[in-house]
């Protein structure tokens, strides 16, 4: 199925000139940034959907110049796009390169939005054709609701926009990504292997996720109501999450996400030591070390950050 719209309200079929961008997926990630993309190098956008009601929406509202619900007979045509982004859940992500990267065109860059590295760079290595590039991305922006409909062209203004390149990748893929990140309004972007950004991103949003859900299974969380403030509203706002993206992230990056974990158990068992033996200079100590540890943190420059992570 393909869907093209045109002004007057007529739907029919069109062609695309100049650099063309396919995004496949329009959930909150995809449709914010097809959002966000709008205008870039005069690019038409495509979008690649199971849904066509919400190819028909993106169509209606100017979001995408153009729909395909994926089959055999129109893989290559929705696919022969100079920047083809995919924005799907992990697993998905791996099966599309798996069934489609042969239909990329010669020239072509592909890349993700996906938060997990590792897997979609092995399977692209595997996948992609000669002549064409991969080259992984993940904007550090979200929010709590999923979807086409909480999709915002604004999503990534200010966001770290972290790509991670291997030794195949030219310098004109990463000169693009970067433009693109620019484009959307992402404060800087982040340059690192998939090792280091798995295992950065097991520790800085998967942990709070893992810890949230922690929290939130206490059994005291339904007396708790009323004696809540900021403290416990902060540490459970990302419990509120998608159970189906998420469980694929942890899944995918369990070495790394449990090697965080484990530090963390060893952190919180050595201060709960402390609170059992009644040592409040000793636990003073400790909670003054993490609050230096804090102050330090925020002083860090992100050049001596990204060296550090190396």
């Amino acid at each position: 199925m393909i869907l093209f719209y045109e002004e007057d309200g007529n739907w029919k079929e069109a062609v695309l000139m100049g650099f063309k961008i396919t995004i496949a997926g329009l959930g909150l990630m995809g449709a914010s940034l097809a959002k966000a993309l709008r205008g870039w190098r005069n690019a038409g956008i495509c979008g690649v959907e199971t849904d066509a009601a919400v190819l028909e929406r993106a169509l209606a509202e100017g979001v995408i110049d153009g729909g395909y619900v994926l089959d055999e007979t129109n893989a290559r045509e929705a696919l022969d796009a100079d920047l083809v982004v995919i924005a799907l859940y992990p697993r998905a992500a791996l099966d599309f390169l798996r069934g489609c990267a042969r239909c990329a065109k010669e020239g072509a860059l592909w890349s993700d939005l996906t938060g997990i590295k590792g897997p979609l760079i092995e399977e692209a290595r595997r996948s992609m054709p000669e002549g064409t590039e991969f080259l992984g991305a993940h904007p550090m922006a979200g929010r709590e609701s999923s979807g086409y409909a909480a999709s915002d062209g604004k999503l990534f203004t200010g966001c770290n926009f972290i790509i991670t390149p291997h030794e195949k990748n030219s310098h004109g893929a990463l000169s693009l990504l970067r433009e693109m990140a620019a484009y959307t309004g992402a404060a800087r972007v982040i340059e690192t292997t998939p090792e280091i950004h798995d295992r950065m991103i097991a520790y800085t949003s998967q942990m709070a996720h893992v810890l949230a859900a922690a929290i939130l299974n206490s059994g005291l969380l339904f007396e708790s109501k009323g004696f809540e403030g900021g403290s416990f509203r902060d540490l459970t706002r990302v419990g509120t999450l998608n159970p189906e993206m998420w469980s694929e992230l942890f899944s995918m990056n369990a070495a790394p996400l449990g090697g965080v974990l484990a530090e963390l158990e060893d952190n919180i068992a050595a201060l709960r030591r402390l609170v059992e033996a009644g040592d409040q200079s000793e636990l003073a100590a400790a909670l003054a070390a993490s609050t230096r540890r804090k102050e330090e943190y925020l002083k860090t420059p992100y050049a001596a950050a990204k060296e550090a992570a190396r």
